[in-house]
């Protein structure tokens, strides 16, 4: 009898994760987007987010949550039931930035998320108003070391990847006095930058790929250690001269930690699956994404302990600190 009894309880076991993976969702999912609408983030969360509808049947409704450089969003999903329905759709600022720029940040992105699955990478490109008598990275220098003169740039939050880049080139070129300017988001910033009231800003390309094809933004180089597919006329900054500077984001779904593993399972399938998709692939190439289907979750999860170790040291030695 104990023997029947144990083997009941062990298939029941067994059973458990399957129809927790069969019933989910069971209900809409809430996407968490840490910045503001408009911006890189917004575009390619929201297109996963109404594929992934599609592919499992719940709404997946998008929620904008910005400001902290995605502390804000990051908090509030932290503390969310662990069990799928609330996600977010997180960028290397909020996964790999943060934590190295502040000691006290309100969520540990190893400790409290789980990762789900990644979508891609994007590189990130240094781009100035037209207007300036700036076409790379020698005629920048030269114009941000003019005496006398006032320069700021701008950045899509403060704990950005977008920020530190900035901080990192300021660190790089030796120049001291170069404030920075903080948006909720790529989008506010780009129309700052295009009004001509930033100097510089750094920017992800799939929300300034059509303004440089409109001539609306000058590409000064890429910030990556690698042209763009999307736009390979643009050279490197390393290319131009700058050694080792290598900064790009990527996406990625995250959950709650304590999320079931048959459910993240669920979703990494779900959302691999939709990767191998001919027409999404193309959609995300044109906004300056390179799809990485295929990365299990612990293989995401891996990259996030990875990109924490990066930016700790990059945060030293841009100086930068956010105490």
């Amino acid at each position: 009898m104990r023997k029947a009894l144990a083997l009941a309880l062990a298939l029941l076991g067994l059973a458990g994760p399957a129809r927790a993976e069969e019933a989910y969702p069971a209900r809409p999912v809430r996407v968490v987007l840490p910045f503001a609408p408009g911006g890189p983030t917004d575009v390619v969360g929201r297109l996963m987010s109404d594929r992934l509808s599609g592919a499992l049947g719940q709404r997946f409704l998008v929620e904008n949550r910005p400001g902290g450089g995605g502390n804000i969003a990051a908090e509030a999903v932290k503390l969310a039931p662990a069990d799928g329905h609330t996600l977010i759709f997180a960028t290397v600022s909020a996964m790999g930035v943060n934590p190295a720029l502040q000691r006290a940040a309100p969520y540990d992105p190893v400790r409290d998320f789980v990762a789900v699955a990644q979508v891609g990478t994007t590189p990130i490109v240094l781009v100035v108003h037209p207007s300036l008598p700036v076409t790379d990275l020698a005629s920048l220098t030269a114009y941000l070391r003019q005496p006398g003169q006032a320069f700021t740039y701008g950045s899509a939050g403060s704990g950005s990847v977008t920020h530190l880049a900035g901080e990192l080139l300021r660190a790089r070129l030796g120049i001291a006095d170069l404030p920075h300017v903080s948006y909720r988001g790529s989008g506010p910033m780009l129309v700052d930058l295009m009004a001509g009231r930033l100097t510089f800003g750094f920017d992800p390309l799939p929300t300034s790929a059509g303004h440089i094809r409109s001539g609306a933004l000058r590409p000064v180089g890429m910030a990556t250690a690698q042209r763009a597919n999307a736009l390979p006329e643009i050279p490197t900054l390393q290319e131009q001269g700058l050694a080792d500077f290598d900064v790009g984001s990527w996406y990625a779904f995250f959950a709650p930690a304590g999320t079931p593993a048959a459910v993240v399972n669920r979703l990494n399938r779900a959302v691999n699956t939709l990767l191998q998709d001919e027409a999404l692939l193309v959609r995300l190439r044109e906004l300056g994404v390179d799809p990485t289907p295929d990365l299990s979750p612990a293989q995401v999860g891996e990259l996030v302990r990875a990109e924490a170790a990066k930016w700790a040291a990059v945060v030293r030695l841009s100086g930068t600190s956010m105490e």
